[in-house]
């Protein structure tokens, strides 16, 4: 049997460097960033605590449903008042089972907010090298100009974070689940601009009940499929129907599927387990879209409604159809489980939604495969000679290089297509 701690160590650590690596430069405006949202998962990323040490988000968030505040930093005023107002919400999040994390570019030592005495109960974090809020697609670049000017009020960005980036995110507001996943989403490029307390508790209230039925149900669901990969090895022939079959309930139920492909790699190799996870990938999809299309629309529907990248989606397709979807397949930023359901609602063929996003999907598909199989890599480096290793390890460097160049293309071709 693998290793599963080894699995995990490795799994994690390559996909955080992967997934860094996903990230272009940084917009040069609040108005271009691209925020995760709504059915997204959140990265597995690190900040840290005003001592310095570093917590990683996804640990933080599985203790309970988590309200994420993102901040531009204490030097803000309009952060600082913000913040000092969610102290008298603080207790009636409690009382529905959140916590309240607020993030922010500051440095550690900075994570202090005084605003006319208020002190602040809930727990500040540092993202001080913005790597969190660029995961999370809300970070853009201040320009020199401002910078300079904010010199002249007595703002210094590169003293508060302790970094030269001239970076801040966009004020931002998550309600996350214990698995991870987002359930709601604010954003607003205007730093001026806040969504106001009470409507964080009519959210925190609509998710309550789901939180508690759903969402944990589905958090053990999630759990039983981890387990079922350590089995899936003993059960010889029919292992790889029983991965494919899984593969597809979490498709159709919402369940991040990061867990069964990394899997795949360390159970069946990077060639076999590349085969399965594409099948079974294009398979869950077809379920979900079909799903979506014909039992839930109406529910569909609303998810997205007044979603603006959606609604700019749907329109490109109406005119493009499946090139447009495999764009958004091989693009990381659309979740995946969400697009499945949504493109149901669409004019899109079946016979074209299917053929596109098997081949969209399969860049991503290889590549977190192949991070997977360094599990079994590590757990057969006794057998394994220097060279052989060193081959599995270029091959993972190269085939995370072409995933992300091809997802680039992609980006950039689907946001021209989008514009017109």
């Amino acid at each position: 049997m693998i290793n599963r701690m080894f699995c995990r160590v490795v799994c994690f650590l390559l996909i955080g460097v992967a997934g860094g690596a996903y990230g272009a430069e940084p917009p040069r405006s609040a108005e271009e960033v691209q925020p995760l949202e709504v059915g997204a998962v959140i990265p597995d990323v690190s900040l840290h605590t005003p001592d310095g040490k570093a917590v990683r988000l996804s640990s933080l968030v599985a203790e309970q449903p988590s309200v994420l505040i993102f901040y531009r930093g204490g030097w803000c005023p309009f952060c600082t008042e913000h913040l000092s107002e969610l102290v008298e919400i603080e207790e009636e999040l409690i009382e529905r089972g959140f916590q309240l994390l607020a993030i922010s570019p500051d440095r550690p030592e900075k994570l202090v907010i005084d605003v006319d005495g208020v002190e602040i109960g809930y727990q500040l974090l540092s993202d001080a090298s913005m790597a969190v809020s660029q995961a999370f697609g809300l970070a853009f670049r201040v320009d020199a100009e401002t910078v300079e000017q904010y010199k002249e009020y007595g703002i210094d960005l590169e003293e508060a974070s302790g970094h030269d980036h001239h970076l801040l995110p966009i004020p931002a507001v998550y309600l996350v689940d214990t698995g991870g996943t987002i359930q709601y989403a604010y954003t607003n490029p205007d730093y001026r601009t806040r969504l106001d307390p009470t409507a964080i508790l009519e959210a925190a209230d609509a998710l309550h009940t789901k939180l508690d039925d759903l969402v944990e149900g589905t958090g053990v669901m999630a759990s039983s499929f981890r387990n079922l990969l350590n089995r899936i090895d003993d059960l010889g022939i029919i292992g790889p129907i029983v991965f494919i079959l899984a593969y597809i309930v979490a498709c159709v139920f919402f369940i991040p599927g990061s867990a069964l492909t990394l899997g795949a790699g360390a159970l069946f190799g990077v060639v076999r387990g590349s085969i399965l996870v594409s099948v079974a990938s294009t398979l869950g999809a077809t379920v979900a879209f079909i799903v979506g299309r014909y039992l839930t629309r109406d529910w569909v529907a609303r998810k997205i409604e007044g979603n603006k990248k959606f609604s700019a989606i749907d329109k490109a397709v109406g005119r493009e159809g499946w090139k447009i979807v495999g764009l958004t397949r091989l693009s990381p930023i659309f979740p995946f489980n969400l697009l499945n359901y949504a493109y149901g609602l669409t004019n899109v063929r079946l016979r074209d939604y299917v053929l596109a996003s098997w081949i969209g999907m399969m860049p991503g598909t290889v590549m977190y495969v192949y991070i997977g199989s360094l599990a079994r890599l590590g757990v057969e480096a006794a057998e394994t000679s220097t060279a052989q290793t060193a081959l599995r390890i270029v091959g993972l460097i190269a085939t995370i290089a072409v995933t992300i160049f091809i997802t680039r293309i992609a980006k950039k071709a689907l946001n021209e297509r989008v514009e017109q």
